[in-house]
């Protein structure tokens, strides 16, 4: 037994060497130094954060199994600073003491009650003095599908502990969809009211799973050696589901094969192959149709329905197509009568929200010479106009549309005016839409020929935004989702603007209460943001790289043009502390906020 075990280690050391790797990068154990932040787990991550720091009580993260809850809970805590202290419970299957004991003895407190009351009255005074010296107290409770009932309802007793001021004990439950199922339960309703923020983690897209093999990857110390094709990533997909855990196992049995092989590329015949060694069955079989003849008549009506689905998408996009003309109105200040946006809350006696209409009003670039000849003074004005927005549609800056433009009120961020047409344009389509505001904006932005992230950030990071972005808040007196364009802020207020220019003032308790993290950065999507940047790469890039992390502190150094281990580490630092995915590889998500933060037109005018 142990020599076959020395044999399988033997094995994979000599696979790590063949592809230039200092560790296994796909192994199923939870390591935080792996983490990938898809969009769902941001999101997870960031209704974590802030439940815990808000003091609301209960919070519940379900996922299918394999999606990566318990190496979330472990980056939770790799996250939660000295000033909050926590209790991991990983074997659900206790009774009611037994986690009393568990719990007690996680916070490293005394557990030699042998009554309830003795150990909850010890955890009270332990939370009671955390709570006067300023501290947060954290309990997570992993596999909790398995709890039984008594012992969930031992749990929501817990929840007791409270001050005026706010909850003792933030508790989360961490467990599968059944999870979901036992808390709907009739018994345990007064549990099920008390959580105050649920989220479900949602398996990898196709984009995700190829972004998620790249960064374990990168993090194992791959230079690039190791090449996926378009295919094999397909086929993970497929064979995987997106589930995380399936692609560690795939792509770990796919690269044991590229090695037995001697390949450095691991092709679909590779995946398909590892697939089918680890006993799953083939994706998209034909199962139900058992003759050649069905499968091929079936391949014809799908290409039917897929020429069909074409016509029918060109005759959409004839009618959802902004009107050009008009969207290049009113970004060049000739339009009027923008759509009235979406309501923000009224300005009352008793708030600190002030109104302040834009006193500079948009105006149209003047021409420098005659640039063609037209039919009448009216057709050449607007054909001025509309070149105009071409071209500016058509920049191409390093990261962003953060293009210099003429704005409407002053002090403004690079882009706000592009911004302004972007929200003028989510308005004005806004009634015909039914999906939700991330899958609405990011439409809108592809007829800009933009694309939209959505990232989760700290109002002091967005105090240093040098480029506009949209923050999306939650105002009492609106019902749905608000999007407005940050301004900046001051000690005294925060300043977001609306698609007719008009600033709204917020105190900063206001702008706290309904504002949850969230803001969406825009960028035009070429083949220079799309490149990851590893140590190892040189060029004009990496120097740009070098020069934004320099200018915010990270890098000391002379900007070389060289990604060294230097360089490799204050992109991790940047990463670390704009909750980031931290790999030390300079990705889209990356060079975005970098560009936020340092700004374009600013950065790109010390350019040798």
């Amino acid at each position: 037994m142990g020599g076959a075990i020395n044999y399988a280690a033997e094995v994979y050391t000599m696979y790590c060497t063949f592809f230039g790797l200092r560790e296994k990068p796909f192994n199923v154990t939870p390591d935080p130094r792996f983490l990938f932040l898809s969009q769902s787990h941001q999101e997870a991550l960031g209704h974590l954060l802030y439940g815990i720091e808000e003091r609301k009580g209960f919070i519940a993260i379900t996922g299918e199994v394999g999606t990566g809850k318990t190496l979330l809970c472990r980056t939770l805590l790799d996250r939660l600073g000295p000033q909050v202290r926590t209790a991991l419970i990983l074997n659900s299957f206790m009774s009611e003491i037994e986690l009393l004991r568990s719990i007690n003895g996680d916070f490293g407190i005394a557990t030699d009650g042998t009554t309830r009351k003795a150990l909850i009255d010890t955890l009270n005074a332990f939370l009671l003095d955390e709570f006067r010296d300023g501290r947060n107290a954290v309990l997570i409770v992993d596999e909790a599908q398995n709890l039984a009932p008594t012992v969930l309802e031992q749990i929501r007793m817990l929840s007791n502990l409270e001050t005026e001021r706010g909850k003792l004990l933030q508790i989360v439950l961490v467990g599968q969809p059944e999870l979901r199922q036992k808390l709907a339960r009739p018994e345990l309703r007064q549990l099920n009211q008390r959580i105050a923020l649920r989220y479900h983690l949602r398996p990898f897209d196709r984009r995700e799973t190829s972004d998620y093999i790249t960064h374990r990857l990168l993090v194992a110390g791959s230079h690039g050696s190791v090449k996926f094709t378009a295919r094999a990533l397909t086929a993970i997909f497929r064979c995987s589901q997106g589930i995380p855990r399936k692609i560690n196992l795939l792509c770990d049995r796919a690269l044991l094969s590229a090695y037995v092989q001697g390949t450095l590329r691991i092709d679909h015949r590779i995946v398909h192959q590892a697939n089918a060694e680890l006993g799953q069955p083939a994706p998209g079989r034909f199962a139900s149709l058992g003759s050649i003849g069905l499968r091929r008549g079936f391949l014809i009506a799908q290409g039917v329905i897929f020429v069909l689905a074409l016509t029918a998408g060109g005759v959409w996009l004839g009618y959802q197509r902004p009107n050009s003309l008009a969207l290049a109105r009113f970004v060049l200040g000739t339009m009027t009568e923008p759509p009235s946006p979406q309501p923000t809350p009224p300005a009352h006696a008793d708030t600190a929200i002030e109104p302040v209409p834009s006193t500079q009003p948009l105006t149209a670039p003047q021409s420098e010479g005659i640039l063609f000849q037209t039919a009448s003074p009216e057709a050449a004005q607007e054909q001025a106009t509309l070149t105009d927005v071409q071209d500016l549609a058509s920049t191409e800056p390093v990261a962003l549309l953060a293009a210099s433009l003429p704005d409407a009120a002053p002090s403004g961020l690079e882009g706000e005016v592009l911004l302004r047409a972007l929200l003028w344009e989510y308005h004005r389509t806004q009634p015909q839409r039914t999906e939700g505001v991330k899958t609405a904006l990011s439409s809108v932005a592809s007829s800009f020929g933009l694309e939209m992230i959505a990232v989760r950030t700290e109002l002091a990071r967005l105090k240093q935004f040098r480029v506009a972005c949209l923050v999306e808040t939650y105002p009492p007196s609106v019902p749905a989702p608000s999007l407005s364009i940050w301004r900046g802020a001051t000690p005294e207020h925060v300043a977001l603007m609306d698609a007719n220019g008009e600033v709204q003032r917020y105190s900063h308790e206001e702008f706290a209460r309904m504002w949850f993290g969230r803001v969406y950065l825009f960028h035009h999507d070429g083949m220079a943001l799309r490149q990851i940047l590893v140590r190892g790469q040189q060029g004009a890039e990496v120097r740009t790289l070098q020069q934004r992390l320099r200018e915010l502190g990270y890098f000391a150094a002379e900007p070389s043009g060289i990604f060294d281990a230097e360089t490799a580490e204050a992109v991790r630092r940047f990463q670390r502390d704009h909750a980031l995915q931290v790999d030390g590889a300079a990705g889209p998500v990356t060079k975005i906020m970098l560009a936020h933060l340092v700004g374009n037109s600013r950065h790109e005018a010390a350019q040798p």
